[in-house]
């Protein structure tokens, strides 16, 4: 069965594998990239506010969605369901620079990774970077500091090892 092409499998998208791939690469030259995980996010007209570029929510709302993705990953796919896993991640505080604006039809990658060494055993910084490729550039960054909470227990506790070394595959290289 021959390979699909990205225009074949998302009719409508506006970016070809080549820009992709100029994507990860440009990434990767940050620390980010193959060894992070990703989630890709398509810019659509209702992410727009009425000065005609993407509201700052939605940037919140895109680094939420990565944000469980990557805790469905490192936590297993309970910790993103109410009462589905004893052990979690809660968001403590976040952090957004917002570097350029996003106007019109674009496709955002989110690349994330934990930073080392961590703050405290039961706590760490989630780092994210979007990047346009209409743009060709990151146009924001965050950093999301995340407790591990244990919710039989109702407190923070350190990182268990197994979740720690998954954690640590998925570092941010600077």
């Amino acid at each position: 069965m021959p390979t699909q092409s990205l225009q074949q499998l998302l009719p409508g998208l506006q970016f070809s594998n080549a820009e992709f791939q100029n994507a990860i690469e440009h990434l990767e030259a940050k620390g980010l990239g193959h060894r992070s995980m990703m989630w890709d996010q398509r810019v659509v007209w209702g992410d727009h506010d009425q000065f005609g570029h993407v509201n700052h929510v939605r940037y919140v709302q895109w680094f939420e969605s990565a944000r469980a993705m990557y805790m469905s990953k490192i936590f297993g796919p309970d910790s993103v369901r109410p009462g589905g896993s004893n052990l979690s991640m809660i968001l403590s505080n976040l952090q957004i620079r917002y570097r350029r604006p996003i106007q019109g039809n674009d496709t955002v990658i989110i690349a994330q990774g934990a930073v080392f060494p961590m703050e405290r055993p039961d706590r760490f910084t989630l780092r994210m970077t979007a990047y346009s490729l209409k743009q060709r550039d990151i146009v924001s960054t965050s950093d999301q500091l995340c407790v591990v909470f244990d919710y039989e227990k109702g407190k923070a506790t350190p990182v268990p090892q197994s979740h720690l070394s998954l954690m640590q595959e998925y570092a941010i290289r600077s």
